[in-house]
């Protein structure tokens, strides 16, 4: 897909996902691509460098993308939607999908094994990036402002084409309030040092953080926030996955709930801080930390955070689900991965 428009004008561009396959996760996202073939120019060059049907090209495409959001079996959270700003005149993007897992825990398997997710698990709208296999039909819209598109994620070619929609417009509407650590990106870790709530350019002085936890695991799961140091979301100096990371993060949670439960918790300037979600499964921060205060998988209660580094099996156990909804998975090496068996909302008020 390619916008419409000078090089220097700004766009917002709202993205949903209408209906779908409600029998699996699917996290949806773009990607900057270079040309209409969805080439990627690496060092901007302006020759390509890896084309769709080159081998490191799941790699290079998930290692720029932006995830939008992710549909959880069940309907859970049905057709959520995105606004993003800041795109370009004449920019150039492409779409994939991620089944039954996340774009982080993608890349996680291709850091540590060295080769690419099977098509049963990643989905790129172009189809040389999938062996020829074209996912993508029923292709609707204007072609300057707004645009549909149908999926069929089977690892067939594209016959059935109602296993994902997704549609694309051209609007005046702002990005949603999303204190993400990724520049209004989908992100798990909250920034909320110089968050303007009510829109109106002044950071606020004191910020209630809403947080909301429907619990639906085997497991009586633990979900919260804790307090991080920085952007690497470090505690008292410990770096994710370093010796006594998990134990001193939850030892600074400012908030959470075993199973089901609504609070909040107000920040007043220089308490303004980084908040990081994490899940204990099938235990409380008291039981950890005495029990488990090293994580050590063979024991348990077992703690998975939003840093997979984190996690004592190394993969991604939250998930985005819209600009301000997690999912979470609680069974260790990520299970069935279906992320629903806790979703946490947070809003914030002033």
């Amino acid at each position: 897909m390619q916008f419409v428009g000078s090089p220097l004008q700004t766009i917002n561009a709202k993205f949903s996902l209408i209906g779908g396959d409600l029998n699996r996760a699917i996290e949806v996202g773009i990607f900057e691509v270079d040309d209409d073939t969805g080439g990627i120019d690496i060092d901007g060059d302006g020759i390509i460098d890896v084309k769709p049907e080159d081998a490191d090209y799941q790699s290079t495409a998930l290692s720029r993308a932006r995830p939008l959001f992710a549909q959880l079996p069940g309907n859970v959270f049905p057709n959520p939607s995105q606004t993003l700003s800041g795109f370009s005149g004449n920019q150039r993007i492409g779409f994939y999908a991620v089944l039954n897992n996340s774009t982080e825990g993608i890349l996680s398997r291709i850091t540590l094994d060295s080769q690419n997710a099977p098509k049963s698990e990643v989905v790129f709208a172009t189809p040389s990036a999938n062996n020829g296999l074209n996912p993508v039909g029923n292709v609707s819209g204007n072609g300057s402002s707004q645009l549909g598109l149908s999926f069929d994620l089977s690892d067939e070619n594209g016959e059935n084409f109602n296993d994902l929609g997704l549609a694309i417009e051209v609007t005046e509407e702002e990005s949603a309030l999303n204190p993400s650590l990724d520049d209004g990106e989908l992100g798990e870790t909250l920034d909320l040092r110089n968050i303007d709530v009510n829109g109106d350019d002044i950071v606020d002085d004191n910020i209630v953080v809403q947080f909301t936890v429907n619990a639906d695991g085997v497991y009586d799961n633990f979900v919260g926030l804790y307090e991080a140091d920085d952007e690497r979301g470090a505690v008292a100096g410990i770096a994710p996955g370093a010796d006594g990371y998990a134990a001193e993060a939850i030892r600074r949670r400012v908030i959470g709930f075993q199973g089901s439960g609504s609070g909040s918790v107000t920040l007043s300037g220089n308490d303004r801080k980084i908040l990081v979600p994490f899940m204990i499964a099938d235990g409380t921060p008291e039981s950890f930390l005495a029990d488990n205060v090293n994580n050590d998988p063979t024991l348990g209660p077992i703690a998975y955070f939003e840093d997979r580094f984190a996690n004592p099996d190394g993969v991604d156990h939250i998930i985005g689900i819209d600009s301000n909804t997690l999912g979470f998975e609680e069974f260790y090496n990520g299970g069935d991965h279906d992320f629903n068996d806790a979703v946490a909302m947070i809003n914030y008020l002033t």
